[in-house]
């Protein structure tokens, strides 16, 4: 009765989504009340100008939600939301698929992990500061409630069609969701969730790497990106540049050339 609802709620107001709308990266729902119609196949390649990453100065992806790259194509953070796929596809592209190793095509959330959960040495908190630009401390996390996911395709994913934690009243119908390589449908501490005529299958057959390539490219990303950025936040930046270090335990801490 619920999601019936939302979905009459839904239907007063119509956004028309294109391949344009995925091209800077996540297409963010924070609109509630709205039904959002896919127009088009789209194949999730975003930012391929800065190998698939986003930007750590873009507002739009804050780095306590992103710090793991564009983890989805769509995410819902808000009330009272249609996702209409219209009879379309929703998928990563084939390279991206490559890339981004961390990968659900909707994710019902503003992020994809809860507190205490994630990479460690990035591991988010409610209340912890924000990295800069943005300001202030992390916000709990917002996970998505009377949501309806309908006619259409979720396809290739290197994690899950749809993944959530904590989302409530949930509904999908007519829908196929269809190689992905971790699962189909994943919705962690999720109450009242309905899968009418969906079809689960196949997962991918074409896995292309091995998860010791994922952690390279991360480790590669960390270390020339997200280090940087947070030595630059505390006003520290000069000391990456530094070629001279301060060994406290020989020669009496002695500077030395490196």
């Amino acid at each position: 009765v619920m999601v019936v609802a939302a979905a009459a709620a839904a239907a007063k107001c119509v956004v028309e989504l294109r391949a344009a709308d995925f091209a800077d990266g996540t297409y963010r729902v924070r609109r509630g009340a709205c039904t959002y119609r896919l127009m088009e196949d789209v194949e999730f390649a975003p930012r391929a100008d800065n190998d698939y990453w986003n930007d750590l100065r873009d507002e739009r992806y804050p780095a306590h939600a992103y710090y793991l790259g564009f983890f989805a194509a769509l995410t819902v953070e808000a009330d009272d939301v249609v996702i209409d796929l219209n009879g379309h596809t929703l998928q990563q592209s084939e390279e991206f698929y490559l890339k981004q190793r961390f990968f659900n095509v909707i994710e019902l959330a503003d992020r994809v992990f809860v507190d205490h959960e994630g990479v460690q040495p990035l591991n988010f908190q409610t209340g912890d500061k924000q990295q800069a630009p943005q300001r202030g401390t992390v916000p709990p996390l917002r996970a998505a409630r009377r949501v309806v996911i309908e006619h259409g395709t979720l396809g290739r994913s290197s994690h899950a069609g749809v993944h959530g934690n904590g989302a409530r009243h949930v509904l999908l119908r007519d829908v196929h969701v269809r190689d992905f390589e971790v699962a189909g449908v994943q919705c962690n501490g999720c109450e009242h969730v309905e899968l009418r005529h969906v079809d689960v299958g196949p997962s991918s057959t074409s896995v292309p790497v091995l998860a010791t390539y994922a952690n390279a490219r991360f480790a590669a990303h960390f270390g020339a990106t997200i280090i940087p950025a947070g030595f630059a936040r505390e006003s520290l930046g000069a000391l990456l540049d530094s070629t001279t270090v301060r060994v406290a335990d020989v020669d009496g801490g002695a500077p030395r050339t490196v």
